[in-house]
């Protein structure tokens, strides 16, 4: 992150100095793949259940593509930034409609340029795309609920339930249990609650392992 947007609040949350660049944290630094997404958002999610995950794309050719696996990857919302919301608004304007919801699912006002003269585009067939998914209106088209992120199969469930002692009178906890490859983060939900419960003070060296 560029200096000049490292404000006091993120200074504070980051334990730096309002103005200097920051580099995130590894593994968080490189991400190489929707899947390298997908296990940062879960991360995050495991650290704030109650929370919701942001992710911010810059608008450029192909950004649609990269949204779509974000949205695989189970972000709560996507961000493009750079012009399109403004664009969004003015085309909403010129269609009649003030909110998204009031745009999903309508191909009626979708519009194909026809690229005949192209050799692959000329024998692109639209009609599936074009067509209402549901034009009975029988299914909602839109998120109506939320996703499930699967932190209940976490087993951090079982950590905190074993760490209560430690969580609730500081009483030294040892835990031991197998850890697998299907446990994608261990303990970042344990370190949550502790953080939740007692502040940044946390619990005395060693009090859990």
């Amino acid at each position: 992150m560029p200096g000049h947007k490292v404000s006091s609040e993120i200074a504070k949350v980051r334990h730096t100095t309002p103005g200097v660049s920051l580099i995130s944290p590894p593994p968080h630094h490189d991400i190489y793949s929707i899947e390298d997404l997908k296990q940062i958002i879960y991360d995050l999610h495991c650290a704030n259940p109650k929370a919701n995950v942001s992710v911010k794309l810059v608008s450029a050719a192909g950004v649609g593509t990269i949204a779509a696996g974000v949205a695989k990857a189970r972000a709560d919302l996507v961000l493009i930034f750079r012009f399109i919301a403004q664009e969004m608004r003015e085309y909403m304007a010129e269609m009649g409609m003030k909110t998204v919801d009031e745009m999903v699912g309508r191909v009626d006002k979708l519009e194909v340029q026809p690229a005949v003269n192209h050799w692959k585009a000329k024998h692109l067939d639209f009609r599936a795309l074009l067509t209402h998914p549901d034009p009975r209106g029988i299914s909602e088209l839109r998120c109506v609920r939320k996703q499930d992120h699967e932190l209940s199969d976490a087993m951090d469930n079982k950590l905190i339930k074993l760490s209560e002692g430690a969580l609730m009178n500081k009483e030294p906890t040892v835990i031991n249990l197998p850890i697998r490859n299907i446990n994608r983060t261990v303990g970042v939900m344990l370190s949550s609650e502790i953080t939740r419960k007692l502040g940044s003070t946390g619990l005395p060296e060693d009090t859990t392992s």
